[in-house]
């Protein structure tokens, strides 16, 4: 992927987060306040993180070295994200493997009937799916609507180039 392709899919990316932004802060006439709880946030981030969990560890069964570290790197990062989260969250996070939507599950099937080069570019595209969906997540938790905990909203939102920054990697390396 040569740099102005880069550049494109960046520039995508910024559109699509101003647009969430855009849409989730827009309100009627009316003052709207905040509305989401702690534990509805942490529920949408645990069954994103088990998606996670699994692509990651897809990457680092890869024999691709460069893919296998990233992997890791990644399940690192959200390791030390998780452990801040719960100093943040009156929520606590659920002891028991999370479980896949409908739609992870069906994309998940998909993945694992592929190999080769179209494994790996599918593995890429999930991944940066994954990190937008967690990205317009943390972006309607800190808008107007967002979180009531103040101090769990301000940390939500600090998080948000830690997830632009996964994406990022992501997005270098896809096939």
């Amino acid at each position: 992927m040569n740099s102005t392709e880069l550049i494109k899919k960046m520039k995508l990316n910024l559109l699509v987060i101003f647009l969430i932004l855009f849409y989730s802060c827009k309100s009627s006439n009316k003052l709207e306040t905040y509305k989401l709880a702690d534990s509805t946030f942490v529920a949408l981030l645990e069954q994103e993180f088990f998606f996670q969990e699994i692509l990651n560890q897809s990457l680092i069964e890869t024999k691709d070295n460069t893919l296998s570290q990233l992997g890791q790197k990644r399940r690192l990062n959200i390791q030390n994200y998780l452990n801040e989260l719960k100093q943040y969250s009156s929520t606590s996070l659920s002891a028991s493997p999370g479980t896949l939507n409908p739609r992870q599950s069906e994309k998940l099937l998909t993945l694992n009937q592929l190999s080769g080069a179209d494994y790996k570019k599918m593995l890429f595209s999930l991944l940066v799916d994954t990190d937008q969906e967690m990205i317009g997540l943390h972006v309607k938790a800190v808008a107007a609507t967002g979180l009531k905990n103040v101090d769990f909203r301000n940390w939500v939102d600090s998080k948000i180039p830690f997830w632009q920054a996964h994406l990022n990697d992501s997005q270098k390396l896809k096939p």
